[in-house]
């Protein structure tokens, strides 16, 4: 339980530290810590300089990796700023300058407990099996030999006595792009070191939630765990949050089904509170189903819910049961899709007091229990524009092409027709909004318009 781990965490004194972000929901959960009033750090580790990568650079003509890496880093960031997940700062790109951080991990945390072993330049980390870290498996349940031998790739290495060994430092092979120099001679930090450097280096020894895919809890965390844990004698992490897969139609999703999607892709056609919407209305351990149908169910629904804010003030007062409820389905496993049912709940009942309640008698009921919707919303990232800017605005390249000023004079000249009687001139101007995706409603305080 997300909440509960943190009231009762003993690490920091009103901290939570988060490692490894992942995905929106990871972020989020930076966003529910802060409101239970927590201190957050927030880390995200970029892995930008994959070696084919690099080497199709040089390729290229590209003589400076550092110009790939801060484009990369920049990139990433404006994907970011446009999910307006704008809660924790980016580490500068200086990081990935040199590995000297992950050499003098490496000789630090080895030399005490005699867990490795050098041969041709590579080092390895050994865990022969009932000594030194007996912990190995408890992430992932791969505690026998017999399921790690299936479960881990076995490399074919005779330095590798063990499933569980992995390796710290790898030898650079003559070619290779990307490589340091360091005491076991030129080469480059395996991939679990670099994890376990930058988590203990920014969040310290212990920290509270580390977020990741689930296909990384075995090696790759139970692997950080053993390294951690096996050099500090403390506990590395609190609380572990793997989110589901990432399907797309139902497929799994590669480049090689041809179905990948690019964040400034999936922008061009819909709204970056869309994509959260879809996203958080599932649970983060579920696999998540890309579909164009899903998003289009995600822009509705939040549809729904401004529709039924428009034309309430919000104040500071909010429902406190529903407050408590929101509260107690977020520490259940951060259950994001009881959430969501929670604010429709509240919008259905907003939608039943306006419709059939007394003008006087609805109005603080009412006022009351959108101000709870905007504040529980808000922890999520929902419903912090005016309902009047997101109905009106278009996403990407508005396929209508009609500016709001154009939009504008065609309802006042549609109004001027229904005052003349020429209803005929009416219903052709509401038809010709229609067809550019502007869909009309006459409301007692005038004409409201949307965009589709």
């Amino acid at each position: 339980k997300v909440g509960t781990i943190l009231r009762e965490s003993a690490q920091l004194p009103r901290e939570a530290a988060v490692v490894d972000l992942g995905c929106g929901k990871g972020a989020a959960s930076l966003v529910l810590a802060a409101e239970l009033g927590y201190r957050v750090t927030g880390f995200d580790l970029f892995e930008p300089f994959l070696e084919d990568a690099a080497s199709g650079a040089r390729a290229a003509g590209v003589d400076h990796l550092c110009s790939f890496e801060v484009a990369d880093i920049r990139d990433r960031a404006e994907d970011i700023d446009a999910f307006d997940v704008a809660i924790f700062a980016a580490v500068g790109a200086g990081l990935y300058g040199d590995y000297s951080d992950c050499i003098a991990a490496i000789r630090r945390w080895t030399r005490p407990n005699g867990y490795i072993v050098i041969s041709d330049g590579f080092l390895k980390h050994l865990i022969p099996p009932g000594a030194k870290f007996p912990g190995y498996g408890k992430l992932s349940g791969n505690i026998h030999e017999a399921e790690l031998l299936e479960a881990v790739r076995v490399e074919a290495d005779p330095l590798k006595r063990d499933p569980r060994d992995f390796t710290l430092w790898k030898k650079a092979e003559p070619g290779r792009e990307l490589k340091w120099p360091s005491p076991w001679g030129d080469g480059f930090p395996g991939w679990h070191i670099e994890c376990s450097v930058m988590a203990t280096k920014y969040l310290g020894e212990s920290f509270d939630i580390h977020a990741g895919g689930a296909d990384l809890i075995f090696p790759h965390h139970e692997n950080e765990i053993a390294q951690s844990e096996g050099a500090t004698g403390k506990t590395f992490v609190n609380l572990w949050m793997h989110n589901g897969f990432v399907r797309v139609d139902d497929e799994k999703m590669s480049k090689s089904l041809n179905n990948f999607f690019t964040v400034r892709e999936v922008l061009k056609k819909h709204k970056p509170e869309e994509i959260r919407f879809f996203i958080l209305a599932s649970h983060y351990r579920s696999p998540l189903n890309y579909a164009l149908a899903n998003l289009d169910e995600a822009r509705s629904a939040l549809k729904g819910l401004y529709t039924s804010l428009r034309g309430i003030s919000i104040s500071d007062d909010v429902d406190e049961d529903y407050l408590t409820r929101f509260n107690e389905v977020m520490d259940d496993d951060f259950n994001t899709p009881k959430a969501v049912a929670l604010l429709h709940e509240l919008a259905h009942e907003i939608n039943r007091i306006k419709d059939n309640e007394p003008a006087g008698a609805q109005e603080e009921k009412a006022k009351k229990l959108a101000s709870t919707l905007k504040m529980l919303a808000g922890i999520l990232g929902f419903l912090q524009d005016s309902p009047e800017e997101f109905l009106k605005r278009g996403v990407g390249t508005d396929k209508s092409g009609l500016s709001d000023d154009k939009i504008q004079l065609l309802l006042e000249l549609r109004e001027q027709a229904r005052k003349d009687k020429d209803f005929a001139e009416a219903d052709r101007i509401r038809d010709l909004l229609t067809s550019q995706g502007i869909t009309l409603e006459d409301a007692a305080e005038g004409t409201i318009w949307q965009r589709s």
